[in-house]
């Protein structure tokens, strides 16, 4: 601030008002820049979780009353999510013994996958389930 005399009006100089705004876009861009990668984190989690709630719902929909050496079943879920579903025998094809009860094991894993932001996204669940024997 310059001052040209006694009753001269105090105040900013042009500069001083740009340097200012300047500071302040500057600024404001990083605050931005934050809050929209805080946001594409954001939407990218909720996505993971929709893929995770539908691959939990698909191996909680496995029946446990039936025997099948091999099953696969896939399909698309709010037309984005694609699934696979494959159950096997775990004994047979892993260990070449089988238990000595009326249960099996059964090795079920679901897939769930989507495109997003211009990559292919997955999600995979991978357990044991006892099955009965027929």
């Amino acid at each position: 601030m310059r001052s040209n005399g006694p009753c001269s009006l105090r105040g900013f100089t042009l500069i001083e008002v740009l340097v200012a705004f300047s500071i302040t876009s500057l600024a404001l861009g990083v605050i931005f820049q934050i809050y929209a990668k805080g946001a594409a984190a954001t939407a990218l989690a909720n996505e993971y979780a929709h893929a995770l709630a539908i691959a939990e719902s698909k191996l909680v929909g496995v029946p446990v009353d039936i025997a099948f050496h091999h099953h696969e079943n896939q399909g698309t879920e709010l037309d984005k999510y694609h699934w696979e579903l494959r159950a096997e025998d775990y004994l047979t094809e892993n260990r070449g013994a089988e238990l000595p009860s009326s249960y099996s094991l059964m090795s079920v894993m679901v897939d769930v996958r989507w495109k997003s932001r211009g990559r292919l996204r997955e999600v995979s669940l991978h357990t044991l389930m006892p099955v009965t024997s027929k």
